[in-house]
Order: structure tokens, then sequence, then C-alpha cells
């Protein structure tokens, strides 16, 4: 659950703070753990809070890459965030980069100032951030934060772009649909009633439903909109939560493929963590963020096994973690010692073997779907237009 939760650090003006938490009790604890003196606390409904977590969380991709052109100009850290935050639109946003240069300025470390504003910066990129701070590299872990966006977001546009088309289809297919059964139907049914004419029994089902739609059309548009409301809120709440690819991945045909996707994003994650410095329990632990929770409880199965002594690649088999070609890569990067670098390189691999079946996927699923709305809207018109063929053929 989401909590707006009204404090004041300091003298400083009141704040309001995007919390999620368990209870109303512990995100006033989480505040003021972070050194806020809480004055309010307000229970957020799911579309109250995606829309203020979206305008609070910045975009991670523009202010590093941002950061990294100030820093390497000459400014000191402080300096090129004071900037950012001048120059940021949006009040959250810019409270929240303010926030870091308080922190800074008492003597927190970057990582620790990021923290404290967790709502606007994400778990991953504070652990570059921390990961670098012992080697003093933080432009390099920056760099390797943005390309690791920029490739997930290449795999998510892969996705979006296969759904676009059946997504249309399906979207204008549905509307044709629904204007049949709502509007066109009803007037047909209401002719047939007043002219007393024999339906046979495919029409006669399609008419009564057509005067169920017309005596009850208020009712059933404020079902249909609830439903939309609420399918939008759950899958709104699932992706928040990592759920939908768990949800997927209990489809038949595509789970596979699922789970795939899955696991390269952890692969990558992986390789982020380890190459900014994160040693491997430790990156374990973080790429929890990125992935569905039955995902999270395998790695801290594999995660215990590490511990014991076990190599990587035996620890992510025993718990399902690893494809066949995944878990020779793994071995190889083992040997060698290079296992950020294969990391990469097997989410990589999976990444292009997603992109090709979505690729066949929609060339054979489009035209399947394109005929099935077909036939959908062709029997409707049949159904509705039969009686009149048989008075015309009477007639004759």
């Amino acid at each position: 659950m989401h909590f707006r939760v009204k404090a004041i650090q300091g003298l400083s003006a009141p704040v309001s703070l995007t919390i999620e938490a368990p209870s109303a009790l512990a995100a006033r604890d989480h505040a003021e753990r972070a050194g806020y003196d809480v004055l309010a606390v307000r229970h957020l409904w799911p579309m109250a809070s995606a829309t203020f977590g979206k305008s609070r969380r910045i975009d991670i991709v523009e202010l590093s890459e941002e950061l990294i052109a100030l820093i390497d100009a000459g400014l000191t850290l402080v300096e090129a965030i004071e900037i950012l935050a001048n120059r940021a639109s949006i009040e959250a946003q810019r409270s929240a980069l303010e926030r870091v240069v308080e922190e800074l300025r008492a003597g927190a470390q970057f990582s620790a100032a990021l923290q404290s504003q967790r709502t606007a910066f994400p778990p991953l990129f504070v652990a570059a951030v921390r990961a670098s701070e012992g080697t003093g590299t933080l432009t390099d872990a920056l760099k390797r934060y943005i390309e690791y966006e920029r490739q997930l977001e290449q795999a998510r546009s892969r996705i979006v772009s296969a759904s676009i088309y059946p997504a249309l289809l399906l979207t204008i297919g549905g509307f044709v649909v629904l204007f049949l059964l709502a509007y066109v139907v009803p007037r047909f049914s209401r002719l047939y009633q007043e002219v007393s004419a024999e339906l046979p029994w495919g029409s006669r089902v399609l008419m009564e439903f057509g005067r169920l739609v017309d005596g009850n059309a208020a009712l059933l548009l404020g079902a249909f909109v609830a439903l939309i409301v609420a399918g939008y809120i759950a899958l709104r709440s699932a992706a928040r939560n990592n759920a939908l690819l768990h949800y997927f991945q209990r489809i038949p045909g595509i789970q596979e493929r699922a789970r795939v996707f899955e696991l390269a994003r952890l692969y990558r994650t992986l390789s982020l963590l380890l190459r900014s410095g994160v040693s491997m329990l430790p990156a374990i632990e973080q790429s929890k963020e990125v992935v569905s929770a039955p995902t999270g409880i395998a790695l801290e199965g594999a995660s215990a096994a590490i511990r014991e002594g076990r190599a990587l690649s035996h620890a992510f088999e025993t718990k399902g973690l690893t494809t066949e070609i995944a878990l020779r890569m793994l071995a190889v990067a083992e040997r060698t010692g290079a296992l950020p670098e294969m990391l990469e390189r097997i989410a990589a691999f999976h990444e292009r073997e997603l992109g090709r079946w979505l690729e066949r996927a929609t060339r054979l699923f489009e035209p399947v779907l394109m005929t099935i709305i077909g036939l959908l809207i062709g029997i409707i018109v049949v159904l509705m237009y039969m009686p009149i063929f048989d008075l015309a053929g009477s007639i004759g």
C-alpha cells in the first residue's frame, strides 16, 4: 500500500512524501527513521498513488547523463545536483533533489542521500552508486546504469511493438462488436417484435440479448466501465510488483518465453551490479527488485546454496534460474573469471531469441486474430438479417 506522509525536517517547510508500506504505522516509522517529524499520514488509493508516483520518480537516465556532463566539466557533485534541482520543472522532483543536496552538504555520502529519497530513486541505482563510492568511479557507474536502462528499454520496446497491431485489431474489432450488440441488434429486435416475425433459433437468441442490452443499458455501461477501471488498477499493481511476468508464465504457449524474458532481466541486473563492484550475494539480493515473487524466492534459495560453497551455475540450475544455454555459459564464465561480461552476453542472447520469437508469433497471430474477429462480426450480421432472408425467400 502507498501512503501520503506530510512531514517537516528541522526548520524547513512541510513536505509531502509517498511511502510504500504495509500499514500507516510502518509508513510513519519509515519517515521518522529518515529524520522527519510526521504531521499526518493518509492512505493513497492505487490510482492516485500510481499517478503521484509517476510524477515523483525522476528520469534516472536523463539525470545520469546530465550529471556525467556536469562532473566532466569540472563541477563538484553538490554543485551539479544543485543545478539539476534548479532546472527541475516538477515540484516533487525538485524537492527530492534539493533534499539530496542538503544531505550532501551535511556530510552524507551520495548513496545515503539518494536512499533517503527512495520514492524518487530506484534501489538498483542507489546500489550502483554505493558500490562506486569505494572506488571513486561515479561517472563509470552512471554510464553502466545508463547502458543497463537502455538495454532493458530496447527489450521492452520489442514486446510493445509486437503488441501494438494485435491490440489495435482487438480494440477496433471489440468496438465494432459492441456497437452491433448494443445499438444495432436492439433496434432489429424491436423491429421483429413489432412485425411478429418467426425467428430462427440463433436469431432469437441474439434478439433476446439485444432486448436485454436495450433494457439495461445504463447498468451494463456502468459494469463495463467498472471492469475497465478495475483491470487498469490490477495491471498497474501487477506491473509495479513485477507480478505480471509471473502471470504470463502461467499462460500456455508463452510461459517459457515469459520465463526467459525474466531471466534475461535478472542476468542483466546481476551484470550491472557486479560490474559496479557489488559482491555476488548482495547483488543477488538487490536483483530481487526486478523479478516476480516466486523467482525472488528461488533467488533466496540460490543465495543460500552459494553461501554453502556451491558454484553459481549449480545454485541457479537447482533453483530453475537457468536455461540450457545459460547454464553452459555460466560454467565457462566461472572457469575464466569473466562472470559480469558473460551474464551480459546471456541476457543479450536471450533477448535476441525472444525478439525472433515475437516476430514469428506476430506474423502468425495477426491473420488468425483478423479471421476470428471477421467471423464473429459476420455471424452477428447474418443472424440479424436471417429472418429478412427467410421472408424474402417465402415471398419469392
